[in-house]
C-alpha cells in the first residue's frame, strides 16, 4: 500500500460503505418488487397496457393472406306459410312463384296448399343465393315466410 492509503484511509471506507448501502438498499427494493408485489404491479400492468376490443368476424367466410375470399357459407332456406286465411287470388300466385323459381311442377305445390293450417311447410333448405336474393313473395301483407337454417 502506497503512503497516501493510510492517510486517506478513513475516508475510503466511509465512501465504500456508503456506496455498499446504496446497492444493498437497491437490491433489496428489486428484490421487493420482483419476488414480494409482482403479483399486484402485474395486474397494474395488465389493466393500464392491455387492451380487448372485440371484432365480430363474418360468420362462415374463410380468406386467405390477401384477403381474397376462399369460402363462403351456404344460407338454406325453409318456405312455410298460415293457410287458414289465404284466399285463391294469393294461393295462386304462391302457385306460380313456386313453380317458375324452382322449376318444380305445379301440381306439388297445389296439393301442399290444399290443407288449412298455421304452419305448412311449401319447401324445404332451399340454398340461397351468394349475394342473399330470396324468393319470398312481396305484397302489402307478409304471405310466404322463410327461416333461415344454418
Amino acid at each position: 500500500m502506497n503512503r497516501l492509503y493510510f492517510k486517506y484511509q478513513n475516508r475510503i471506507n466511509l465512501f465504500k460503505n456508503i456506496v455498499l448501502s446504496i446497492t444493498l438498499i437497491i437490491l433489496s427494493k428489486f428484490f421487493i418488487v420482483q419476488g414480494l408485489s409482482s403479483n399486484a404491479y402485474k395486474e397494474q400492468i395488465y389493466n393500464k397496457t392491455i387492451s380487448y376490443k372485440e371484432q365480430t368476424g363474418l360468420r362462415g367466410n374463410i380468406y386467405d393472406s390477401n384477403r381474397n375470399l376462399l369460402a363462403y357459407s351456404i344460407k338454406k332456406c325453409r318456405f312455410w306459410i298460415n293457410s287458414e286465411n289465404l284466399n285463391e287470388e294469393n294461393r295462386l300466385q304462391i302457385i306460380d312463384l313456386f313453380s317458375k323459381k324452382l322449376n318444380k311442377p305445379r301440381y306439388r305445390y297445389e296439393d301442399i296448399l290444399q290443407s288449412k293450417s298455421k304452419y305448412i311447410v311449401i319447401e324445404k333448405e332451399i340454398i340461397m343465393a351468394k349475394e342473399g336474393k330470396s324468393y319470398v313473395l312481396t305484397d302489402e301483407e307478409s304471405i310466404v315466410f322463410c327461416n333461415f337454417i344454418r
